[in-house]
């Protein structure tokens, strides 16, 4: 979470490649009636991303039924998903003229679905989810290579929850019932009752999906009431650079470089891949502040061997040595990681 500038709104940030900026009073919804799943939130996040330039407007939103399903080979989850998050009633908080109030809302409007496996569906948010999204100043960035990780739909509900606080100046923990943890985290109403078995089946792993994969590390510190649990104090903080490359998820090997293939290097200031064999072609180095964010945005791959990589397919598929290496290979790396699905731990 960012606490901004009075002027500024969270429809001032941009989304981009690596993150997803989501407004914080999206992230602390109760559900009132059917539950989410992992999917259903997974989904959810992606429509905000994509229909961000005007999600304020009354608008039909398009998407592509294709880049909703991640690595399933039909529609059937997608479409399953849009029903639910057209039916959930949800409840969240906001202040208005000096008044703190609950909105009820459903989380997506009508939505129309093209029969065609390769078609589009068009989406709308509810006014109060618009008004809510025009009025916001907090918000949360979440890592886009992060969220197919979680396993968990309680460990992706803690991880937006912490990443919505996670950068306040003058704030490290917060209180909560175990109640309103419980609907924050999605935990279903009947599930769960005795707080042993919530603390074994939902938080616990919870915590531990979040501090294994994430770059963020947060801990839940029982609050007690005599000998009874009353509620958790979550806490937060960034991990610091060792412990994020030792806690992150192993990734899948790619083939070594090719024998009579030069290897990348470093040349001063500049990244560059050697000249094609069969070509003869360069493809134009990656400078080093390219090469730093591609390290960000694909946290954990060796961004070197990769882009050999990337030469390799040009050449196996005839490819143009692009304009701009640094969007291209971007862009080959994000379909790399939807073949091959999430990433193995």
């Amino acid at each position: 979470m960012q606490q901004l500038k009075r002027q500024t709104r969270t429809l001032h940030q941009r989304q981009t490649e690596a993150h997803i900026v989501k407004p914080a009073e999206l992230i602390d919804i109760r559900e009132i009636s059917d539950s989410l799943t992992l999917s259903d939130r997974r989904i959810y996040n992606l429509l905000i991303a994509d229909a961000w330039d005007n999600i304020n407007q009354p608008v039909l939103h398009p998407i592509r039924l294709h880049d909703l399903r991640g690595t399933d080979k039909d529609n059937t989850r997608p479409r399953d998903s849009l029903r639910r998050l057209m039916k959930v009633v949800i409840a969240f908080d906001v202040v208005e003229d000096g008044i703190k109030r609950e909105v009820l809302s459903q989380l997506l409007g009508p939505c129309k679905l093209d029969h065609n496996p390769q078609g589009l569906v068009y989406y709308t948010f509810p006014e109060p989810i618009r008004a809510a999204v025009e009025s916001s100043t907090m918000f949360a960035r979440l890592r886009r290579d992060l969220l197919c990780q979680f396993r968990s739909k309680y460990a992706l509900s803690l991880y937006e929850m912490v990443q919505k606080r996670v950068n306040l100046s003058f704030k490290t923990s917060e209180d909560f019932t175990l109640d309103d943890l419980r609907q924050k985290l999605g935990v279903e109403k009947d599930l769960y009752p005795a707080y042993r078995s919530l603390n074994q089946k939902v938080i616990l792993p919870a915590k531990t999906e979040v501090n294994e994969i994430s770059d963020v590390f947060c801990e839940l510190l029982e609050i007690k009431e005599g000998r009874k649990v009353v509620g958790l104090r979550l806490s937060w903080r960034k991990k610091e650079t060792d412990e994020t490359v030792k806690n992150a998820p192993a990734l899948p090997k790619v083939k070594s470089a090719r024998v009579d293939r030069p290897a990348l290097r470093v040349v001063g200031n500049e990244t560059e891949a050697g000249a094609s064999p069969n070509t003869g072609k360069r493809l134009r180095e990656l400078n080093t502040r390219e090469c730093e964010q591609l390290k960000k945005t694909f946290f954990g791959y060796d961004i070197y061997q990769f882009y050999i990589e990337f030469q390799d397919w040009l050449e196996r598929t005839g490819g143009e040595i692009p304009k701009n290496p640094a969007a291209a290979f971007t862009n080959w790396l994000k379909s790399y990681y939807k073949i091959t699905g999430p990433l193995q731990r």
